[in-house]
């Protein structure tokens, strides 16, 4: 399963309410992972809001395969 913007901003909110770690769908974050979160959500909303103005569509798979985020899967 793909990554969704549901997802990372259900971890966020959990994590930032005082969770150490959240799962769902097979992904686990934790706290150390809250600030790469924070990143990926603006950058997936950034890039359905021009997906938006633009009439494209997109699909993105932030899986990263295993669906860890102990490392920085995503680039930053």
């Amino acid at each position: 399963m793909a990554l969704s913007l549901s997802i990372v901003e259900d971890a966020i909110e959990a994590l930032l309410t005082g969770g150490q770690s959240y799962s769902r769908a097979g992904f686990t974050f934790t706290r150390a992972s809250l600030n790469s979160l924070i990143k990926l959500r603006d950058k997936m909303k950034a890039e359905s809001a021009r997906s938006s103005t633009t009439g494209g569509s997109f699909i993105t798979d932030f899986s990263g395969g295993s669906g860890s985020t102990e490392s920085d899967e995503w680039g930053d």
